[in-house]
């Protein structure tokens, strides 16, 4: 055999393994990146922006007993969104769904509020929660399943002295062949190049 070809061999079991490697990876990407904490009793739920739904999963934790308040962030507005609003297109903001569905689900008024404003990513969520919670011991944050894992990294970051667990939202679902929805598959890739950029010292602020 000729180096040529034991170089071109070389180079496809290369290409075999590093395929085998990334379908593998692409098979375990939805449970790699939900992978929920076990939940105990904790100081506060923090529901993360901007998916309303995610306050039906607050709203069981708090009726389980595992915290006695709810605290919705409060993401920036879309721009479009704002747009609407101006031409009398009203569309709840995120924390203002999130109250009335909470309350809906029969939480009290004074369990209920909020933390920052204007926030524009996790980093920012994470900080503006570490601000308004400086002497809690436990915090349980509810966010989509495709997020539990960037959102750990980021807010472990910024709770220093207090225990961070993350509760999906299990009203929403990531399918395992996530590859075969658009959504899921949007959200398991934006998720697996912000991870990188986290990682690599990115920051959103």
């Amino acid at each position: 055999m000729s180096c040529l070809q034991r170089s071109l061999l070389a180079a496809l079991l290369f290409c075999a393994i590093l395929g085998g490697l990334l379908v593998l990876a692409a098979l375990r990407a939805s449970s790699w990146l939900e992978r929920p904490d076990a939940l105990q009793k904790a100081d506060a739920i923090l529901v993360l922006g901007e998916d309303p739904t995610r306050a039906f999963a607050a709203a069981d934790l708090y009726s389980a007993g595992l915290a006695p308040k709810i605290l919705l962030s409060r993401p920036r507005r879309q721009p479009r969104m704002s747009y609407l609003e101006s031409q009398g297109i009203c569309v709840p903001w995120f924390e203002v769904a999130g109250h009335t569905i909470l309350r809906n689900r029969g939480i009290p008024e004074e369990a209920i509020g909020t933390f920052g404003e204007d926030l524009i990513s996790t980093v920012t969520e994470a900080r503006a929660a570490a601000a308004a919670l400086p002497r809690v011991h436990r915090v349980i944050v509810v966010t989509s399943p495709y997020h539990v894992r960037r959102a750990r990294l980021i807010f472990r970051d910024q709770f220093r002295d207090a225990e961070v667990l993350f509760a999906t939202d299990h009203y929403e679902t990531l399918p395992r062949a996530w590859w075969a929805q658009e959504d899921s598959a949007t959200h398991v890739i934006m998720e697996a190049l912000k991870l990188m950029y986290y990682e690599a010292g990115g920051r959103m602020h």
